[in-house]
Protein backbone atom coordinates (compact mmCIF):
# COMPACT_ATOMS: atom_id res chain seq x y z
CA UNK A 1 0.00 0.00 0.00
CA UNK A 2 2.80 2.00 0.58
CA UNK A 3 4.55 1.43 -2.37
CA UNK A 4 1.40 2.26 -4.35
CA UNK A 5 0.96 5.61 -2.65
CA UNK A 6 4.22 6.51 -3.52
CA UNK A 7 3.83 5.24 -6.88
CA UNK A 8 0.77 7.67 -7.45
CA UNK A 9 2.47 10.63 -6.03
CA UNK A 10 5.86 10.36 -8.04
CA UNK A 11 3.01 9.96 -10.64
CA UNK A 12 1.49 12.75 -9.77
CA UNK A 13 4.86 14.89 -9.35
CA UNK A 14 5.91 14.47 -12.71
CA UNK A 15 2.83 15.44 -14.33
CA UNK A 16 2.74 18.31 -12.95
CA UNK A 17 6.63 18.89 -14.58
CA UNK A 18 6.31 20.98 -17.15
CA UNK A 19 6.69 19.79 -21.04
CA UNK A 20 9.76 20.40 -22.32
CA UNK A 21 9.68 23.26 -25.63
CA UNK A 22 10.72 21.32 -28.51
CA UNK A 23 10.98 24.16 -31.80
CA UNK A 24 9.90 22.87 -35.12
CA UNK A 25 13.11 21.42 -36.97
CA UNK A 26 13.34 22.32 -40.91
CA UNK A 27 14.70 20.74 -43.20
CA UNK A 28 18.49 21.15 -43.48
CA UNK A 29 19.21 22.80 -47.14
CA UNK A 30 22.82 21.70 -48.39
CA UNK A 31 24.38 22.53 -51.64
CA UNK A 32 26.97 21.61 -53.43
CA UNK A 33 29.69 23.76 -54.71
CA UNK A 34 29.23 24.88 -58.71
CA UNK A 35 32.71 23.59 -59.83
CA UNK A 36 34.48 26.46 -61.56
CA UNK A 37 34.56 27.18 -65.46
CA UNK A 38 37.41 25.97 -67.23
CA UNK A 39 37.50 26.87 -70.76
CA UNK A 40 38.86 24.56 -73.99
CA UNK A 41 40.87 26.70 -76.68
CA UNK A 42 41.51 23.12 -78.51
CA UNK A 43 38.19 23.63 -80.44
CA UNK A 44 39.60 27.00 -81.61
CA UNK A 45 40.48 27.04 -85.02
CA UNK A 46 44.22 27.67 -85.54
CA UNK A 47 45.91 29.11 -88.37
CA UNK A 48 46.84 27.43 -91.15
CA UNK A 49 50.41 25.98 -91.73
CA UNK A 50 51.75 28.98 -94.31
CA UNK A 51 53.00 28.48 -97.88
CA UNK A 52 56.68 29.59 -97.52
CA UNK A 53 59.39 29.18 -99.89
CA UNK A 54 62.98 28.48 -98.37
CA UNK A 55 65.37 30.37 -99.19
CA UNK A 56 69.66 30.19 -98.59
CA UNK A 57 72.16 32.80 -97.63
CA UNK A 58 72.24 34.12 -101.50
CA UNK A 59 68.07 34.53 -101.57
CA UNK A 60 68.20 31.55 -103.77
CA UNK A 61 65.35 28.71 -103.34
CA UNK A 62 66.63 25.79 -101.28
CA UNK A 63 65.68 22.07 -102.76
CA UNK A 64 64.30 19.35 -100.39
CA UNK A 65 67.67 17.55 -100.66
CA UNK A 66 69.63 20.26 -99.26
CA UNK A 67 67.58 21.37 -96.38
CA UNK A 68 70.95 22.20 -93.99
CA UNK A 69 71.50 25.28 -96.30
CA UNK A 70 68.05 26.82 -95.54
CA UNK A 71 68.54 30.42 -94.08
CA UNK A 72 65.30 32.15 -94.72
CA UNK A 73 61.77 31.81 -95.03
CA UNK A 74 59.83 33.84 -98.15
CA UNK A 75 56.17 34.40 -97.90
CA UNK A 76 53.89 36.02 -100.73
CA UNK A 77 52.90 39.11 -100.04
CA UNK A 78 49.02 37.79 -99.94
CA UNK A 79 49.98 34.89 -97.75
CA UNK A 80 51.60 37.34 -95.21
CA UNK A 81 48.56 39.61 -95.26
CA UNK A 82 46.30 36.45 -94.21
CA UNK A 83 48.85 35.08 -91.90
CA UNK A 84 48.76 38.42 -89.80
CA UNK A 85 45.00 38.27 -90.11
CA UNK A 86 44.55 34.94 -89.04
CA UNK A 87 47.01 35.96 -85.88
CA UNK A 88 45.32 39.05 -85.11
CA UNK A 89 42.33 37.06 -85.61
CA UNK A 90 43.30 33.83 -82.99
CA UNK A 91 44.96 36.37 -80.61
CA UNK A 92 41.78 38.24 -80.12
CA UNK A 93 39.23 35.23 -80.15
CA UNK A 94 41.63 34.05 -77.01
CA UNK A 95 41.46 37.35 -75.13
CA UNK A 96 37.78 37.35 -75.52
CA UNK A 97 37.44 33.82 -74.27
CA UNK A 98 39.53 34.12 -71.21
CA UNK A 99 37.06 37.01 -70.29
CA UNK A 100 34.40 34.96 -70.42
CA UNK A 101 36.34 32.32 -69.10
CA UNK A 102 36.73 34.91 -66.12
CA UNK A 103 33.24 36.39 -66.44
CA UNK A 104 31.59 32.86 -66.10
CA UNK A 105 33.79 31.58 -63.17
CA UNK A 106 32.70 35.19 -61.14
CA UNK A 107 29.42 34.46 -61.68
CA UNK A 108 30.08 31.19 -60.38
CA UNK A 109 32.11 32.46 -57.15
CA UNK A 110 28.94 34.74 -56.85
CA UNK A 111 26.76 31.97 -57.27
CA UNK A 112 28.64 29.59 -54.35
CA UNK A 113 28.68 32.95 -51.73
CA UNK A 114 25.09 32.72 -51.82
CA UNK A 115 25.05 29.14 -51.43
CA UNK A 116 27.47 29.68 -48.24
CA UNK A 117 24.88 32.65 -47.49
CA UNK A 118 21.98 30.43 -47.35
CA UNK A 119 24.13 27.67 -45.31
CA UNK A 120 25.14 30.32 -42.92
CA UNK A 121 21.29 31.82 -42.18
CA UNK A 122 20.25 28.36 -41.87
CA UNK A 123 22.98 28.03 -38.77
CA UNK A 124 21.95 31.30 -37.39
CA UNK A 125 18.45 30.02 -37.92
CA UNK A 126 19.22 26.68 -35.94
CA UNK A 127 20.99 28.56 -33.30
CA UNK A 128 18.05 31.35 -32.48
CA UNK A 129 15.61 28.23 -32.21
CA UNK A 130 17.86 26.64 -29.89
CA UNK A 131 18.44 29.76 -27.76
CA UNK A 132 14.39 30.41 -27.97
CA UNK A 133 13.51 26.71 -27.07
CA UNK A 134 16.09 26.87 -24.23
CA UNK A 135 14.77 30.58 -22.63
CA UNK A 136 11.34 28.81 -23.44
CA UNK A 137 12.31 26.02 -21.30
CA UNK A 138 13.48 28.19 -18.55
CA UNK A 139 10.61 30.04 -18.38
CA UNK A 140 7.80 27.15 -18.10
CA UNK A 141 10.57 25.66 -15.43
CA UNK A 142 10.07 29.18 -13.86
CA UNK A 143 6.50 29.21 -13.99
CA UNK A 144 6.15 25.78 -12.50
CA UNK A 145 8.48 26.56 -9.91
CA UNK A 146 7.08 29.53 -8.85
CA UNK A 147 3.12 27.44 -8.93
CA UNK A 148 4.60 25.35 -6.36
CA UNK A 149 6.16 28.21 -4.13
CA UNK A 150 2.74 29.98 -4.19
CA UNK A 151 0.93 26.65 -3.56
CA UNK A 152 3.27 25.93 -0.41
CA UNK A 153 3.42 29.25 0.62
CA UNK A 154 -0.90 29.16 0.70
CA UNK A 155 -0.50 25.70 2.65
CA UNK A 156 1.79 27.03 5.09
CA UNK A 157 -0.11 30.33 5.51
CA UNK A 158 -3.70 28.56 6.03
CA UNK A 159 -1.61 25.75 8.08
CA UNK A 160 -0.40 28.52 10.45
CA UNK A 161 -3.48 30.78 10.58
CA UNK A 162 -5.36 27.11 11.47
CA UNK A 163 -2.65 26.90 14.46
CA UNK A 164 -3.25 30.38 15.07
CA UNK A 165 -7.07 29.61 15.43
CA UNK A 166 -6.61 26.49 17.16
CA UNK A 167 -4.26 28.36 20.15
CA UNK A 168 -6.89 31.27 20.74
CA UNK A 169 -9.36 28.48 21.05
Amino acid sequence: MKKLIMMVLIAFLMACAPAQYKPFEAPKVEFEKTATYVLDLSKLKKPEKPNYIVLDKDMKPVTAENPGEAKFLAFTEDEFKKIMALSAAYNDQTKLLKDHEDLVNTYIDEINALKELIVIKDQIIAQYKELYAMSENAYRMERYEHKWSRAESKIVQVIMTAGLVLLML
